[in-house]
């Protein structure tokens, strides 16, 4: 049985599709300096290069029909034609694309910032379907538009979509999509990129097998993480999401940023009505439900701390087992919480009042 409740009355706040409004102007057409040098084993990264003729796509690659289309970009379905293999195809003006400057097989080429983006996280062609980020399987240089073909899973639905379907989900569903999510934002800043845009739209939830599986899409807003706690001072991304500390400091890091973006996909994929806003919630505009198990609230309210200091890290997070854990897991967490350099105080001693209030003795 799924969590049952009332539809709301139509607010500000409702579910719908966000604009994706970045706060800061698109990058442009140009030659940057060298921020990142890859080099090719074995040709392996020869993809990199990319193609000119539209021609060449065109025998290559069949389109079929519009997906969608945003400020800076178009995407439609389509299909390999040597093997039906369906794919994305994403058409970006020049003038809204980033260059980066790579080096394959010793020579210097220019590639668009998202085909070296999606190449860190999602890997080689051959790897496609393996990562839970998309695979990038070719480019193309046209006259006016920058060309990227990507893996397109079928049979999927984006997440906005999923839970608008099947309303609030249970917190055993929202656990398995968000453990991914987890597991999948990790994996992505070890591979030196912040995808800085996680939200319901850019999240496909695979339906091949009994369990959902996550895919995360569009790296439009994605930037190079060379340092960990490299602090950034414009945001690029949906606005909705931009977390607390970029309005009253006007800088954000990867890793609270993350974790902030992914506690708003949880508390919309448990709520399923209302679109989650930062400056809403900064407006106590949405409130953490108390129909959710302990445990969930725990994690929601760790995640979203509003000072740096008390908000939970990626790797904290990811041992919390997300808003299911077994008792027994977290009397470890709390146990060694003490031992851990970083562990936020207040969150610690929030969890612990919770499990103290129903009799188990942490010792």
């Amino acid at each position: 049985m799924k969590r049952k409740a009332p539809r709301k009355q139509e607010t500000n706040g409702k579910r719908q599709r966000a604009e994706g409004e970045p706060l800061e102007s698109g990058s442009t057409w140009e030659t940057r300096e060298v921020l990142v040098t890859e080099r090719s084993q074995g040709g392996s990264s020869a993809f990199l290069l990319g193609h000119t003729s539209n021609a060449e796509f065109m025998t290559k690659y069949k389109p079929l029909y519009m997906l969608g289309k945003g400020g800076f970009a178009s995407v439609y379905a389509g299909k390999r034609r040597a093997d039906n293999l369906p794919v994305a195809i994403k058409r970006i003006p020049k003038l809204d694309v980033s260059m980066r400057s790579v080096t394959v097989n010793g020579t210097r080429h220019k590639i668009p910032l998202e085909v070296l983006l999606m190449q860190k996280a999602g890997g080689e062609p051959e790897l496609v379907g393996r990562a839970t980020a998309v695979s990038i399987l070719d480019w193309y240089d046209l006259e006016q538009h920058i060309v990227l073909v990507m893996e397109r899973p079928v049979p999927c639905t984006d997440l906005l979509e999923f839970i608008d379907v099947n309303g609030p989900l249970e917190e055993d569903e929202a656990k398995v999509i968000m453990r991914q999510l987890v597991d999948a934002s990790i994996q992505m800043h070890s591979a030196g990129v912040f995808h800085r845009d996680i939200k319901s739209e850019n999240v496909l939830i695979e339906k091949c097998s009994d369990a959902p599986r996550v895919r995360i899409i569009d790296f439009g807003c994605a930037c190079i993480l060379n340092k960990r706690n490299k602090c950034f001072r414009s945001f690029s991304g949906t606005s909705a999401y931009v977390p607390p500390e970029f309005y009253v400091r006007g800088t954000y890091r990867a890793g609270p940023t993350t974790v902030w973006q992914l506690a708003a996909l949880l508390y919309e994929m448990l709520d399923g009505y209302l679109h989650f806003t930062t400056k809403g919630f900064l407006c106590n505009e949405f409130n953490i439900s108390s129909d959710l198990s302990q445990d969930c609230q725990d994690f929601l309210n760790m995640c979203l701390a509003l000072k740096l200091k008390d908000r939970a890290t990626l790797e904290q997070i990811c041992r919390f087992k997300i808003a299911g854990i077994q008792r027994t897991h977290l009397i470890v967490i709390l146990r060694e919480a003490p031992h851990t350099p970083g562990m936020p105080a207040s969150a610690l001693h929030q969890v612990q009042r919770s499990y103290q209030a129903m009799n188990i003795i942490l010792r």
